[in-house]
């Protein structure tokens, strides 16, 4: 199945598993179809399509494709979640997102945005300023990490994914990658949890991955590990 490129609109989909549930081989469908769902999901994402609130309903709402991926109600999550994002990024594509400094005033920006049912991003693998962190394992080595998305991603009531943009080959652009957050192992700190979510996800691409940042720092008055 080649990739989804250009515009699409609902009506190709369904014209193209049309022609899919022509083929005579069961399992070459199943494959077929499964690669076409994850085309238009990655369309649809990249908002290269006449539709793409409609076109990632077809896709996260066929009976077929939830057949193929046999999700759990993690993953079921994660699709539900995706859905709000897409219908919010069309709704409101034309405005730009809004960047809060890194202080007490921040803070308070994200927790307010959080009580009128926005959504806020980090970025996690960010050395933060002293008394803003402490330090955990990361990659076999320890990192000064972040405590307040680790703290948040914690709470029963707030919803975190990991996301990152995948640079496609030749310039094509890039597809929108969302993986849901772990669970905690026993005995995880929060902070712990947050770096082993980030390594699972550099090591999806890590080709990608900005190596050349220095994640292990010590911040100015940061209280360095023992020797």
């Amino acid at each position: 199945m080649e990739p989804v490129t250009g515009w699409i609109d609902p009506a190709w989909v369904q014209r193209q598993l049309h022609e899919i549930r022509g083929v005579a081989d069961e399992a070459e469908v199943r494959v077929r179809e499964k690669a076409l769902w994850e085309a238009v999901l990655a369309a649809s994402a990249r908002r290269t399509c006449e539709n793409p609130i409609e076109c990632a309903r077809l896709a996260l709402t066929s009976k077929r494709t939830l057949d193929l991926e046999a999700p759990s109600n993690k993953e079921e999550r994660l699709a539900a979640l995706f859905r709000q994002l897409l219908g919010r990024h069309h709704d409101d594509r034309d405005r730009p997102p809004r960047l809060v400094p890194a202080d007490l005033r921040g803070v308070r920006e994200m927790f307010s945005a959080m009580k009128r049912g926005e959504a806020i991003g980090f970025l996690p693998d960010q050395v933060p300023g002293v008394g803003e962190g402490e330090w955990s394992e990361f990659f076999g080595r320890p990192a000064y990490t972040m405590t307040l998305a680790a703290k948040l991603a914690s709470r029963d009531n707030v919803a975190c994914f990991l996301a990152f943009a995948k640079r496609l080959p030749r310039g094509a652009g890039y597809a929108l990658v969302l993986r849901p957050f772990p669970e905690f192992l026993p005995g995880e700190t929060a902070t712990r949890r947050l770096n082993r979510a980030l390594e699972e996800l550099v090591r999806e691409c890590p080709e990608q991955y900005l190596w050349g940042y220095n994640r292990y720092k010590t911040p100015e008055g940061a209280k360095p590990l023992p020797a």
